[in-house]
């Protein structure tokens, strides 16, 4: 993971190798460019994925006119306040495939004239001189982790193992349910101290441990409880 403090300006050319980058946009939404990703930055204020993997979270963001906008071979990629994921090229090199990864919300891909759709938990797929393919995805899971891995710390001081819980199963397409009312309640009264710099699900153990509490992770959701439960 790379961190970059100056300002990146239109007509620049980001190319990461063996590491990975974190950005903020100008409307305050998370932009993470995986390894071996090439993204030109327009003069129009776009961000051009000639190759790789970029990851958009817009949960932060302030202005929907300065949303980020992904352009890729097979046209531009809009969102309207979502997650999503878009890869460009693949198993070869002359591979210019496109596809578009939802995991929250919907995103919209212009291609030939015609507007696309895809929402959570689904992936369209264009590639050259083919029709857009719609098909069912996971939003966990391994095609995912390394964008899980690039989210941002998380503020914790005052702020109770619940909103806590809620940042790790947003960063990392969980759902989060507790097996009692009480665990509920202690998750909703502990509060925290300081900055969580771990990754989130690396975070989630020791965090609950502060409370007495556990979380089993299994299919997609984050089942929290007190560690004295049987």
């Amino acid at each position: 993971q790379m961190c970059i403090r100056d300002r990146l300006h239109a007509g620049q050319k980001i190319a990461t190798a063996g590491g990975r980058l974190a950005l903020r946009w100008r409307d305050g939404s998370s932009v993470r460019i995986d390894a071996h990703t090439t993204v030109r930055l327009t003069p129009d204020g776009a961000a051009e994925l000639v190759r790789g993997r970029v990851y958009v979270d817009a949960g932060a963001a302030a202005a929907a006119v300065e949303a980020p906008v992904i352009l890729t071979p097979a046209g531009p990629v809009r969102h309207i306040g979502t997650q999503y994921m878009v890869s460009v090229g693949g198993g070869s090199a002359d591979d210019a495939s496109t596809r578009i990864s939802v995991r929250d919300g919907r995103v919209a891909l212009t291609a030939g004239g015609q507007q696309h759709t895809a929402v959570s938990g689904q992936q369209l797929s264009v590639g050259p001189g083919d029709e857009p393919d719609l098909r069912p995805i996971s939003v966990y899971g391994d095609a995912w982790l390394w964008a899980d891995a690039l989210a941002a710390p998380f503020a914790a001081d005052g702020r109770s193992i619940a909103e806590f819980l809620d940042w790790v199963g947003r960063e990392t397409g969980h759902r989060v349910e507790f097996e009692s009312a009480a665990a509920e309640e202690r998750a909703h009264t502990s509060r925290l101290h300081g900055t969580i710099s771990l990754e989130p699900m690396r975070a989630l153990e020791p965090v609950l441990q502060t409370a007495n509490l556990v979380a089993r992770v299994h299919n997609g959701i984050i089942r929290v409880r007190f560690r004295t439960d049987e």
